[in-house]
Formats: structure tokens, sequence, C-alpha cells
């Protein structure tokens, strides 16, 4: 299973769990979002971080103040092999 279909697979499940339309909208957005776009994990990100002194993990895309998990990913990931 690729990383794609993992997140797509676990929006789709959440999304069939949520009873209220406004948050089931937000689901399908994100749903729509990754059909048409590669995931790229903060783990393989540029703009990712870990900081062994604090044993955190940050985005430098916001000045190292977003504090995110390896398995967590957003919109403006850059793969860490390409500028």
């Amino acid at each position: 299973m690729t990383d794609r279909e993992k997140a797509l697979a676990y929006f789709r499940h959440r999304e069939a769990q949520i009873p209220m339309p406004g948050a089931r909208a937000m689901y399908q957005e994100a749903i729509k979002a990754l059909e048409q776009h590669e995931v790229i994990w903060c783990k393989d990100c540029k703009y990712h971080s870990h900081d062994a002194g604090y044993g955190h993990d940050w985005c430098n895309r916001t000045s190292g103040v977003f504090r995110v998990k390896p398995d967590d990913f957003c919109s403006f990931a850059v793969r860490k092999d390409t500028e």
C-alpha cells in the first residue's frame, strides 16, 4: 500500500464515522486533495528537523514554531531530495 493509499484509507474511514455534515465536508476536501496530489510525510520533507535536545520534531517552514510528528503531512511539503 502506497503512502497515498494509506492516507486515503485513513480519511475515508474517518469520514464515514463523522455524523456532522460540516466535519464530513472537511474530510471530503482532504480526500479530494489526496486524490490529486502526492503525499509527502513530514519525515521526508526538506522542512522537517528533529531537535535531539527536546526530543521533538519541527517544521522549519514556520521558523521552527510548529511542532509536527514524522507521519504528519501538509500542503507545503517538499521532498528532501528535490528543490
